[in-house]
């Protein structure tokens, strides 16, 4: 017969006849019976018949199993015949809960494949290929990455860019070259060799161009170190000429390939790119997910590392917010003296944090002399 009542009222499994007539209210065992007898017809529980039958008339069996039930997919079947053929139909037939899942969106880029896929000759960014095909501008990068993936379509296929999120980076003018924002320092050394036609000066903008930048972890030691470089005499920290200062953004400079990405954007084509963060289990952490994270040539700075571990006083020192393990790359240690090493790894045992701000301007200024 038709089921009339909701299964889901009883939540017990097993469940017995006396939660059926509390659940819907019943006294009637007349009720009782036709209720229980809709459900098995309708294969949503089965009697558990070792539990025995009731001595009322008419008998039902004292307890009952709810049975787990296969969803009907025949029309999202269907529906996944009709999609566009260059889509994974066999798979989806084979999942079509995957189907399911995304509908609406699959069914835009079935649409969009059947209709309007010469639009793909042209390259555009990624959240315009997304509103173009689906409507919605962050699809394609957020659910949209697994409907591709399970398509065997890839961001060739649908010929768009990522356009990544610049970073706040500083050019290194020292007074020689006249400061921030005089004289020929100032312009972009990947686009100098285009207007200069003289060959020395084309020469010396694609020696600036392979200059080191340094990228730092932290908002405040990124603006005091390029303000040290752009008042010094030479632009150089620690002996070592750089073409620009980055601030890395805290995590986001751990994006895979950010660093690859970016430079070009700059101008740049830096020979050696140097990272300096705090000394603790993220910061770490972090320089070794860039250097594995880029093509870029990363490593860490390591003369202020050391002027870091110099002047930092374990005895003072607060403990890191990071508690997602203690294990530091051996080979970090490895880049010390003996007697450095031993400090890092008394600042790694006891979980400390040695924050890049425990130099400032004033030794950044002596540092750049």
């Amino acid at each position: 017969g038709t089921v009339t009542y909701d299964l889901s009222r009883i939540r017990e499994n097993p469940f017995s006849y006396k939660d059926v007539m509390r659940a819907f209210q019943i006294s009637d065992y007349q009720d009782l019976k036709r209720i229980l007898d809709s459900f098995e017809e309708a294969g949503l529980v089965s009697a558990v018949k070792k539990s025995g039958k009731t001595s009322f008339t008419p008998s039902v069996w004292e307890k009952y199993k709810k049975l787990r039930q296969t969803p009907d997919y025949s029309e999202a079947r269907r529906e996944i015949q009709g999609l566009c053929p260059e889509l994974n139909l066999e798979g989806y037939l084979k999942n079509p809960e995957k189907y399911l899942e995304c509908r609406e969106e699959i069914q835009k880029l079935s649409d969009f494949l059947w209709k309007r896929k010469k639009l793909l000759s042209e390259r555009i960014s990624v959240k315009e290929r997304s509103f173009q095909i689906f409507g919605e501008e962050k699809f394609l990068e957020k659910k949209g990455s697994r409907v591709l993936a399970f398509n065997h379509i890839s961001e060739e296929d649908l010929n768009y860019y990522l356009v990544h999120e610049p970073f706040f980076h500083l050019p290194v003018q020292g007074r020689e070259q006249g400061g921030w924002g005089k004289g020929r320092g100032d312009q972009d050394p990947g686009e100098a060799g285009v207007r200069d036609t003289d060959g020395k000066q084309m020469a010396e903008a694609a020696a600036a161009a392979a200059l080191p930048v340094l990228v730092c972890e932290n908002k405040d030691p990124w603006y005091s170190i390029s303000l040290a470089l752009n008042e010094s005499s030479t632009g150089k920290l620690f002996g070592i000429r750089l073409s620009h200062v980055i601030y890395g953004e805290g995590n986001k400079i751990t994006r895979k390939q950010a660093l690859t990405d970016f430079l070009p954007m700059i101008g740049s084509k830096a020979e050696k790119v140097y990272y300096i963060g705090d000394i603790d289990g993220q910061g770490i952490r972090m320089l070794y997910s860039i250097i594995e994270g880029n093509n870029a040539p990363v490593c860490p700075f390591l003369p202020l590392y050391r002027e870091m571990l110099k002047t930092a006083d374990l005895s003072s020192l607060h403990e890191s917010d990071d508690q997602r393990g203690r294990e530091w790359p051996e080979e970090f240690f490895s880049l010390f003296s003996a007697k450095e090493a031993e400090k890092l790894r008394e600042v790694q045992r006891r979980n400390l944090l040695i924050p890049q701000e425990i130099l400032n301007r004033g030794d950044y200024r002596q540092m750049c002399g």
